[in-house]
């Protein structure tokens, strides 16, 4: 076996004097480079192990999570039918209107939410959102309805101040002869909690807008039509 040699660096008389290294010194330190060399081959191993069981195994459904906390599916609500009379007179219709709505899970701390929609002049109860928040959980909630024009100007303006808020456009019932035959009409407000545990409301959203009296409730069912869905690509 061919013996290391270490150079003490201190020339005499033209010559330098060299100290060998033991064989037994020697043996240890490649027995600890081998040691060290068999933990990173380990290290390694142990990581290649990892990524092909998260890769292999796991893609799917990491691919799953990615592709929900990408896409959102955010309800369209359905044109309410028009109510005629027997001459073809339009006695109820509908027409385009801006609605505040809200993503539940993405909603700041309520002091917070307060504050962001002061410039907008929206106020909200703690006890409301809270209760909103209870029936609507990965749903959108209605924060307010037909939204001015100024208040959508200032909202498309500094939207990266409303986080959790957006604007759509939903539609919203119109009667041209205003309170003629109001009594015989009736009118639409959002479904109460007693209504939404009512077999006749089964599958309906908090804060759906429905029939309360009139034609508009007897009818309901003919005139709500079929709400549907559009997927959306959010921020992550």
């Amino acid at each position: 076996m061919r013996q290391s040699e270490r150079s003490l660096g201190v020339p005499t008389a033209g010559r330098t004097y060299v100290q060998r290294l033991s064989p037994s010194n020697d043996e240890g330190l490649r027995r600890r480079l081998w040691s060290l060399g068999a933990l990173i081959m380990l290290g390694f191993a142990i990581l290649s192990a990892r990524v092909w069981h998260l890769q292999m195994i796991e893609g799917e459904h990491f691919l799953e999570l990615s592709e929900q906390n990408r896409l959102r599916d955010r309800p369209v609500k359905s044109l309410r039918g028009r109510i005629l009379d027997r001459h073809g007179r339009i006695l109820a219709d509908n027409r385009p209107a801006y609605a505040l709505l809200a993503m539940t899970e993405d909603l700041p701390d309520e002091d917070i939410l307060r504050a962001s929609l002061q410039p907008l002049d929206i106020t909200i109860e703690p006890s409301t959102l809270a209760s909103l928040r209870a029936k609507a959980t990965f749903q959108p909630i209605p924060i307010q309805q037909d939204v001015h024009r100024d208040q959508v100007a200032y909202f498309a303006e500094h939207w990266m101040d409303f986080p959790g808020l957006y604007l759509d456009v939903e539609p919203l019932r119109l009667y041209p002869y205003k309170p003629l035959a109001a009594h015989l009409l009736g009118y639409l407000g959002q479904i109460s909690e007693s209504q939404l545990e009512h077999d006749d409301y089964r599958g309906y959203a908090p804060g759906t807008m429905v029939g309360q009296s009139g034609l508009e409730r007897v009818y309901e069912n003919h005139l709500r039509g079929m709400p549907g869905i559009r997927r959306v690509e959010v921020d992550t």
